[in-house]
């Protein structure tokens, strides 16, 4: 679903006849913002705003290995995702944290990325567009790809050899 389809929705929502259906104000707010997060996303990865597959530049990677990570990034499908992953098989599962699964995947050029498909969160949406818009930094993985349609999401960021921030902090 698109993201206006999205906005409508909500509106229609809010205009339900029967009182007791429509949403709190607290909800509506939150699947605004997590739209505007969305958009914010989709426009950084949209050349030109015509909803073409972005080419942007890949961040420098945070391992500082031999390897460089991709030299360019576009939008990922929901088909390539699962490709990749094998269905998000268990052989590429690396870990779980707050908001998702971890899946470490090969490309066939030869470089690792950490997929993950996350839980059914609204609020990570928004959390997501903060970090983006965050300033690149070396301990800051980047994200390279994602995926989002309805309740399904998926982030591909690039791969840190180091680990989490939880293993590297205890």
């Amino acid at each position: 679903m698109c993201l206006l389809h999205e906005a409508i929705a909500i509106a229609v929502e809010c205009l339900d006849t029967d009182f007791q259906q429509r949403p709190e104000m607290s909800d509506v707010l939150s699947r605004v913002q997590i739209i505007a997060a969305a958009q914010s996303i989709r426009s950084k990865l949209t050349v030109g705003g015509n909803n073409e597959p972005s080419q942007l530049t890949a961040p420098t990677p945070v391992n500082h290995t031999a390897k460089t990570l991709l030299t360019t990034v576009s939008n990922i499908s929901m088909e390539e995702l699962e490709t990749i992953t094998r269905n998000f098989s268990r052989d590429f599962f690396i870990g779980e944290g707050t908001y998702g699964r971890v899946f470490l995947v090969v490309l066939k050029d030869g470089h690792q990325i950490a997929v993950k498909k996350l839980y059914q969160s609204k609020e990570i949406l928004v959390q997501v567009a903060t970090v983006s818009g965050m300033h690149k930094h070396e301990n800051v993985v980047q994200l390279l790809r994602y995926f989002i349609e309805g309740e399904r999401r998926v982030l591909a960021y690039e791969y840190s050899a180091r680990g989490s921030l939880h293993d590297i902090l205890h």
